[in-house]
């Protein structure tokens, strides 16, 4: 399993919420600073070629992002990190339902797990 780690203690609102998980996953500069841009970005995990992120796994590999301080995190900011924590979900599905049954991203999924490290 990949896995990745965000410091949740830089994030205070929308703008830095979409500048640290772009700076973690290797968004490129096109991207669009939004959830749906972020589990666009997140949908082509097995796709190095296509440069939606820097962050790559193979088929049938999982992504784990480990959140740190995420009590503090929770408290600061409840919507970002709510988002946080259903983006895996969301870009899953998100792979189901732009994808045909035979591409490589269905079998990829993107857990984000909860670290309290303050």
């Amino acid at each position: 399993m990949a896995t990745i780690f965000v410091d949740s203690t830089e994030i205070t609102d929308w703008p830095s919420f979409h500048s640290v998980f772009a700076q973690a996953l290797g968004f490129p500069a096109f991207y669009g600073r939004n959830m749906d841009a972020s589990i666009d970005c997140l949908s082509y995990l097995d796709v190095p070629a296509a440069e939606m992120t820097t962050v790559h796994v193979s088929l049938n590999e999982t992504l784990a992002i480990q959140v740190g301080a995420v009590d503090s995190f929770r408290t600061r900011c409840p919507q970002q990190s709510n988002q946080a924590f259903s983006s895996d979900e969301s870009a899953n599905r998100t792979c189901v339902s732009h994808f045909s049954p035979q591409s490589p991203a269905l079998n990829n999924s993107v857990r984000v797990v909860a670290m309290s490290q303050e």
